[in-house]
């Protein structure tokens, strides 16, 4: 019944209320703030050994210590030792402001920062899985993550954290499985040293430019770094990258072969320049999803190589992409080389480029999002060129100057109207109240209700309510 344990400190003067989302069964009052948690409840059921997770949550002003003193504390006035429990999840806020945050100087906390990383890893000495959340960007916070990692390299299986950590010089996550870590795009930053023959799924976020695979070289120093075992993969980086993956410590080591055998799904992203990784990966011939964020000079760089073949295909073009003229040349060139894909997707989230029906005819594309300003018959382009579309959201739909007949007869509508030839399931639009009154939209929805009889799911935020209402039950409905 009680698998997991929930512990919320909130500071004097951090402006946060008790977490009551955990139904917390006592609240205990320090000398620095409050602490809510499930101990008692869990310890009075005689359930303690069943704990396998516990959650820590701590609302902190400039100094997080004291929250996780409490913390500690708490949880050894229960049971000394958490032997059962295998995973930890913990995130730390501040409520003070980002310059301060900044201004603290971990290398003066650290004997504190030692001791409680210390009593953390007394009470839970069985942990196989640290989940590290929010840090508000805090040194302190940042520096205790760190320790956390360190002491547990040796034993854990799972790593999820948002900031970037390491692991001491000399040291390694020996038995990793399932690692995710935000690098945050902190200049110089390296990963922590893993073995690559463990890993089953990685996801490396917002790598900065000097990131280099020097994490998952071998003693041995051989050309090609091999991941066996690895089957997810995703990679994102937020800024301008080198054109190399560098393997090593320094830019003179060379790249080298990154190989996936066993990998079945790929993310790749990033929305300024090329993809360094894709210079260097052997992936396998055959994967089950790839999905794309990228920039221009991404898509081209994708469009010029072979892809592996996949029964899911998802490219996204962001707003920070700025899409040139090449963009969608090259994301038709992607989705036409993915001729046996059962599912395509095309996201453009540039709001700035505009997407033509005929220039993606023929993609056999299942989801298309458009966030530029769209005309109301490029969304009929849109469904007449893209016979497999399941699902169509336009971000930001014109009403004005609609050549198409979307005139309805007035009686029998549904028995007189030919359905459209689409496998539309799901449409989705938006209008600008600025620039169009709501009413205009409602002779629009009215006729792709009745066209498109494979609609399941419409969303029209907008447009009243009642009109679309009653003209569904009257009309629509069987």
């Amino acid at each position: 019944m009680y698998g997991t344990v929930y512990v919320h400190y909130v500071a004097s003067g951090a402006g946060a209320g008790v977490d009551d989302r955990y139904n917390h069964s006592g609240r205990y009052t320090t000398e620095d703030g409050t602490v809510s948690a499930n101990v008692d409840l869990v310890a009075a059921s005689d359930c303690l050994n069943a704990v396998k997770r516990v959650v820590v949550d701590v609302n902190y002003t400039s100094d997080p210590l004291p929250g996780l003193r409490a913390v500690t504390e708490r949880l050894r006035a229960v049971a000394g030792t958490w032997h059962r429990v295998r995973a930890l999840e913990l995130s730390m806020r501040s409520s003070v402001s980002r310059l301060h945050r900044h201004s603290a100087d971990a290398a003066e906390h650290m004997g504190d920062i030692e001791k409680v990383g210390n009593a953390l890893s007394a009470i839970f000495p069985g942990l196989r899985e640290l989940k590290l959340g929010e840090t508000s960007n805090n040194r302190i916070t940042r520096a205790l993550y760190e320790q956390l990692v360190g002491h547990y390299a040796n034993q854990l299986m799972v790593l999820y954290s948002k900031h970037p950590v390491t692991v001491p010089y000399g040291r390694q996550l020996e038995q990793i499985k399932v690692v995710a870590i935000d690098g945050d795009d902190f200049p110089g930053y390296q990963l922590p040293r893993m073995r690559p023959d463990n890993i089953e799924s990685m996801l490396l976020k917002w790598l900065p430019a000097s990131h280099s695979w020097a994490a998952f070289r071998a003693d041995g120093d051989s050309q090609a770094i091999e991941f066996p075992r690895l089957r997810r993969l995703g990679v994102s980086y937020s800024g301008p990258n080198k054109t190399n993956v560098v393997v090593g410590q320094h830019l003179d080591d060379g790249p080298r072969a990154l190989q996936f055998p066993a990998l079945r799904h790929l993310a790749i992203e990033n929305p300024q320049t090329v993809c360094p990784l894709l210079k260097h990966a052997v992936f396998p011939s055959r994967l089950e999803s790839i999905e794309i964020v990228a920039s221009t000079a991404m898509l081209e760089q994708v469009a010029s190589i072979a892809l592996p073949e996949t029964r899911s295909l998802a490219i996204h073009i962001p707003s920070q992409a700025r899409g040139g003229a090449s963009a969608l040349p090259n994301a038709k060139r992607i989705l036409d080389r993915a001729g046996g894909c059962k599912k395509k997707e095309l996201v453009v989230g540039d709001t700035s480029l505009q997407v033509p029906p005929e220039d993606i005819a023929g993609t056999g594309l299942t989801r298309l999002v458009v966030a530029a300003p769209t005309c109301v018959d490029s969304m009929f382009g849109f469904i007449d060129t893209h016979p497999d579309l399941d699902s169509l959201t336009l971000s930001n739909l014109a009403l004005d100057e609609i050549v198409s007949d979307i005139s309805i007869p007035e009686s029998g509508a549904r028995a007189l109207m030919a359905p459209l030839d689409t496998r539309i399931r799901t449409l989705s639009f938006k209008i600008r109240r600025q620039l169009y009154s709501p009413d205009l939209a409602i002779p629009v929805a009215k006729y792709l209700l009745l066209r498109i009889p494979t609609l399941a799911e419409f969303f029209a935020p907008e447009i009243p309510r009642r009109p679309i209402v009653d003209f569904i039950s009257e009309h629509v409905q069987r």
